[in-house]
């Protein structure tokens, strides 16, 4: 059995039952509250990350979405994201994956194709996690999103590459290359 007096500080956390055992202690190099930490993480993250309610109409908007799309969050606020970032002939599977979520049935993860602000079409992965109040009711949804548009343009030209390079090494006749 071991004492206070065996050289055992009583700073020691397995000794100290004041302590808050369900809470980690916050290192004192990193004196924020978790409050401050979460804002930190979404003004700052390379992500996009859209929270919108049942409507699905954006109520939240960070940085990375103002620059992955060109909307402002003030721009961004009460529209609707179908009409905002969805292209007419993706919108029917879009709306799927909404009421997927809202229905806690999977759209967990999504990739599609989006509209800029200026128009231009870009590729993004989608990760949705329903936002579940503590009666059990979808509440909302928060998303994270990625514009991998230039990724899915260096594979394909990587697989082109690699088909002619194949076709290269089997053919017997160039005219048959071409």
């Amino acid at each position: 059995m071991i004492s206070k007096t065996d050289n055992i500080s009583e700073s020691d956390p397995l000794l100290n039952n004041d302590q808050d055992l369900e809470k980690p202690a916050i290192n004192e190099s990193f004196p924020i509250n978790d409050q401050l930490r979460l804002k930190l993480h979404f003004d700052q993250t390379p992500l996009g990350i859209i929270e919108w309610d049942k409507d699905f109409k954006v109520i939240r908007w960070n940085p990375a979405a103002e620059k992955i799309f060109g909307y402002s969050e003030e721009e961004a606020f009460g529209k609707r994201g179908i009409d905002l970032l969805v292209p007419e002939n993706t919108k029917d599977s879009v709306e799927k994956v909404w009421l997927q979520l809202l229905n806690r049935k999977g759209g967990t993860r999504s990739t599609n194709m989006n509209i800029t602000r200026d128009g231009k079409q870009i590729l993004c992965d989608w990760y949705n996690t329903p936002l579940v109040n503590d009666n059990g009711e979808v509440i909302g949804v928060s998303s994270l999103v990625n514009d991998i548009t230039q990724q899915d343009k260096s594979y394909k030209i990587q697989r082109a590459l690699y088909k002619i390079s194949e076709s290269v090494n089997t053919i017997n006749d160039i005219n048959e290359l071409y």
